[in-house]
């Protein structure tokens, strides 16, 4: 056994630090993602959608789940659900991401994540064929597995 590992990470302290603090986000996402594809990849979990688990919005500290957590906690919120999501279908072949959406309300910086799919793309450069990814489409986990906006906000602003 181990004692947890928290993570205390600033972001969000004012208007000037959106930029790196969107960009440790994703990071940070990217990372629950390839935890996930590593328990994916030592033993068999149900898909997502079949799990049984459902959305849950946190209130306080966020607190980023992993597969087994959600299991045995049988909800997850948005960068749980969606970090799951993109485990899932890069096992499965598929070019796959997190994805975040923004918005600001009250001077408060909100986020939701989501699941980003992208399709491969040769382009020509001066060394040969460069494969690029174009995105091809939005997947939300959480509004699949029960949550409903608060606000049309919550889904339509990309502040």
């Amino acid at each position: 056994m181990m004692q947890p590992i928290v993570f205390k990470v600033r972001l969000f302290r004012d208007g000037g630090d959106r930029p790196r603090s969107q960009q440790a986000l994703l990071w940070m996402l990217e990372a629950l993602c390839k935890i996930n594809e590593g328990h994916l990849a030592e033993r068999p979990y149900p898909p997502l959608y079949e799990s049984g688990v459902r959305y849950q919005r946190e209130d306080g500290t966020e607190e980023w789940l992993d597969i087994p957590s959600i299991i045995e906690a049988g909800w997850g919120d948005c960068e749980d659900l969606a970090c799951w999501r993109v485990a899932e279908l890069r096992k499965q072949g598929h070019r796959a991401g997190p994805y975040v959406r923004f918005r600001n309300i009250d001077g408060v910086f909100h986020y939701h994540a989501l699941v980003m799919r992208y399709r491969p793309v040769l382009k020509r450069s001066e060394t040969g064929l460069i494969e690029h990814l174009v995105p091809v489409g939005l997947d939300d986990p959480s509004r699949v597995l029960g949550m409903v906006p608060a606000t049309p906000a919550e889904i339509d602003d990309d502040e």
